[in-house]
């Protein structure tokens, strides 16, 4: 492994030098007889010789050193920008998957599981948000400014639906409970057939409660019938959230691209 000297020691070796080799310049003219023109010619090529080696050889070892410490410098840039890619793509995923599941189990048991984890989601926004404070000296000022509104933006859209689950999961929740009580009364019952009880629809006043709240109506797509067919209008989820993931997602990759390109 090699060892790093820091630039003022380099520096003051070179100075060290040059002082050296001006006491030569010295010796070949006053200490040295006139006469002895070959020595003198010796000590001063010997002198030349070491003063520019010190000094060339100081300048590169410096422009390596600054090329080296570069290269370190863009690959942690590097890798910050995958880190902060990873993490939004596992945000997106795991909000993704919400909406998925809270389509088809349309149950306060799934809301409540779910809506959970999206506020596990939000912190790592929020981490990502303080990571970008933190380092944003590799990126781009423009970049920077672009990919903080953006998961900023991301964690508003996340806030207004975990608060809305905050203030109204309660009653849900209850109401989910009495939904099921029933359901297990009528099985429960002597000489019922549990596919009877299933066919009889009881309503569940828990996944009617939730599927009118304004957050999830706009999170799930929800036209007034059910979800809403192919080619609606856009959703406050497609424009704020998706929208605002793409840009940052742009911005990141782009930033990327320049760091590798100049790693190259």
């Amino acid at each position: 492994m090699s060892i790093r000297y820091p630039r003022s020691t380099v520096i003051a070796a070179i100075l060290l030098v040059i002082v050296a080799t001006s006491l030569a310049f010295v010796i070949a003219e006053v200490v040295v007889p006139n006469e002895n023109t070959e020595l003198k010619r010796s000590l001063e090529n010997a002198a030349v010789v070491l003063i520019f080696g010190a000094i060339l050889g100081g300048v590169v070892k410096l422009l390596l050193e600054d090329l080296d410490r570069g290269r370190v410098r863009r690959a942690e840039q590097a890798q910050f920008i995958v880190n902060v890619l990873s993490d939004l793509k596992a945000v997106y995923d795991r909000v993704e998957r919400a909406r998925i599941l809270l389509a088809a189990h349309r149950s306060a048991k799934t809301y409540g599981e779910e809506m959970r984890d999206l506020i596990q989601s939000r912190v790592q926004l929020l981490n990502v948000i303080r990571a970008l404070d933190n380092q944003t000296a590799g990126l781009k000022e423009k970049d920077a400014q672009t990919i903080r509104q953006s998961v900023q933006n991301m964690s508003s859209y996340l806030t207004k639906l975990t608060d809305e689950f905050r203030d109204k999961y309660k009653p849900i929740a209850d109401m989910q409970r009495a939904y099921e009580a029933n359901i297990d009364a009528k099985l429960e019952a002597p000489g019922v057939d549990a596919l009877e009880v299933g066919s009889e629809g009881f309503t569940n006043e828990a996944w009617q409660a939730i599927r009118v709240l304004p957050e999830i109506i706009d999170f799930l797509g929800l036209s007034n019938d059910d979800l809403s067919q192919p080619g609606a209008p856009r959703t406050r989820y497609e424009r704020v959230f998706v929208h605002a993931l793409d840009e940052a997602s742009k911005c990141l990759r782009r930033e990327l691209k320049a760091l590798l390109g100049n790693a190259t």
